[in-house]
């Protein structure tokens, strides 16, 4: 698992006392107001900064960090991602899950059958779509009644394999 999470991307200067706009990649829009250091990563190194204000209009996010109080250096943050780290990390509902932490995990029919890796989730809305690359390459909707298990330790998700014959979209 991955010790940081990406929360958010830095889109632009907002004003010129070192404002950042961030869009919100997490559910909660309102996330910054309740989080106090952010981290940016150059290279393999994560460099944490404090969140001295923040506040929410729309979707987006409005921060100002620590060491950044002019627009020049705000700037230079353009397009670069914040993260968390995970033991500050919102903590999720039984059966539900960081989709980094699902990325690249073994899919299974219940029968035991190895249909690929989980390579991609889209987020529609109504349901996230699963696609997992295989001998084929299938995608098909997160739901109750066809994912079984996941297990996380293991990396395997077992999906119901009659349910999965009804749903499932094959690329050609």
């Amino acid at each position: 698992m991955l010790d940081y999470l990406i929360i958010g991307q830095i889109v632009k200067p907002q004003g010129v006392k070192g404002q950042l706009k961030i869009k919100v990649l997490s559910e909660d829009a309102n996330r910054f107001d309740n989080i106090k250091t952010v981290f940016m990563k150059t290279g393999e190194q994560y460099e944490a900064f404090t969140i001295e204000s923040s506040d929410t209009r729309d979707e987006y996010a409005y921060i100002t960090l620590s060491n950044i109080h002019d627009r020049n250096a705000a700037d230079k943050l353009r397009n670069k991602f914040l993260y968390i780290n995970r033991e500050n990390a919102i903590k999720l509902e039984a059966d539900k899950y960081f989709i980094c932490d699902l990325i690249g995990i073994k899919v299974y029919t219940d029968s035991g059958e190895k249909i690929g890796i989980l390579k991609d989730i889209l987020q529609t809305g109504s349901a996230d779509i699963y696609c997992i690359k295989g001998k084929k390459s299938l995608m098909f909707p997160a739901l109750k009644k066809l994912i079984e298990k996941v297990d996380l330790e293991k990396e395997k998700i077992i999906v119901n394999g009659e349910v999965l014959k009804e749903v499932a979209v094959y690329e050609d």
